[in-house]
């Protein structure tokens, strides 16, 4: 695995562990709008409020909101920009580390606040928990199984929940189905959903809008369990073959493409590429593993995106 991808990956084996986690952070807004501040060429950001490193993430936000990039990204003419328009960013601190440059209109959702909302389906039981300096994901499953299409073959239904304190500025739910027959265990996106903007909305409006999304998905993700059940028995086909090497070259390369391919044709049913796709994704974490899921559970059965 890359270090940069784990450097700063924690991943929790409960709800409680994580909350216990959160509650120890220190993350806050250290900066008002329109509070001077500096940045000096050995990256610390100097304020009003402080003096604080910062990250080469928000660096490169801090260079963008001013409107440069690459070589022109000096300190000097960062700091010449930053000044012509002030009021318009405030800077968030973890740790005492700049970790992120926001807009000023950003409002932020706390983790804490979306674990306090998953609370009402007690039922819900934790499967993955990754929390990084920008981003928590959870992955949570209905314990109940929903469908058997074959011995030893159980489908789940659960739901994703990812939220950004800083960079990406959204809330988002996404339903899954697990292929529990599989020994990676691997999930199949149901591309049902939503996404919150945190943009002109109070955190209380998100987080009710959060709680009766989830509820509506998990009524309806039940019903796309049974149109997994024939897809051990489906070719894959030739537009699907040609796909599936395609989208795999541009997540893993070349080579790794002709590994994972090797002795499948478009005669081979969907269920064994979905098996070789989502076992190499067990090698990867967050967004690269996601997106070989759901290649995978787009070629297993067309119901399900």
């Amino acid at each position: 695995m890359p270090a940069r991808t784990m450097r700063h990956l924690q991943t929790f084996a409960t709800l409680e562990d994580l909350r216990r986690h959160l509650a120890r952070q220190t993350m806050v807004d250290v900066l008002c709008p329109g509070s001077p501040f500096r940045l000096d060429e050995h990256r610390w950001l100097r304020t009003t409020e402080g003096t604080f490193f910062i990250s080469p993430r928000a660096t490169a936000q801090l260079a963008r909101w001013a409107g440069v990039s690459g070589r022109n990204a000096t300190p000097e003419r960062v700091n010449q920009s930053l000044g012509a328009h002030p009021g318009r960013l405030r800077v968030r601190v973890q740790d005492g580390i700049a970790v992120a440059v926001l807009s000023a209109a950003y409002t932020p959702v706390a983790h804490l606040a979306v674990l306090d909302r998953l609370t009402v389906w007690p039922d819900l039981q934790l499967l993955e928990a990754w929390l990084t300096p920008h981003l928590l994901r959870l992955t949570l499953v209905m314990p109940k199984a929903t469908v058997e299409p074959r011995v030893g073959d159980i489908v789940q239904a659960g739901v994703e929940v990812i939220n950004s304190e800083t960079g990406a500025a959204a809330l988002v739910y996404t339903g899954y189905l697990q292929r529990l027959a599989c020994a990676n265990g691997a999930l199949l996106s149901a591309r049902v959903g939503g996404r919150l903007r945190h943009h002109g909305h109070s955190p209380e409006w998100l987080l009710q809008r959060f709680q009766q999304g989830i509820g509506r998905l998990l009524l309806h993700l039940p019903e796309l369990a049974p149109t997994l059940a024939r897809m051990a028995h489906t070719p894959l086909g030739a537009s699907a073959h040609r796909q599936v090497r395609r989208q795999l070259v541009g997540l893993v390369g070349p080579r790794q493409t002709r590994t994972v391919l090797e002795g499948l044709t478009p005669q081979t049913s969907r269920y064994e590429a979905f098996n070789r796709i989502t076992t190499l994704a067990q090698h990867y974490v967050l967004d690269r593993r996601r997106s070989l899921e759901r290649l995978g559970g787009r070629l297993v059965d067309p119901y399900t995106r």
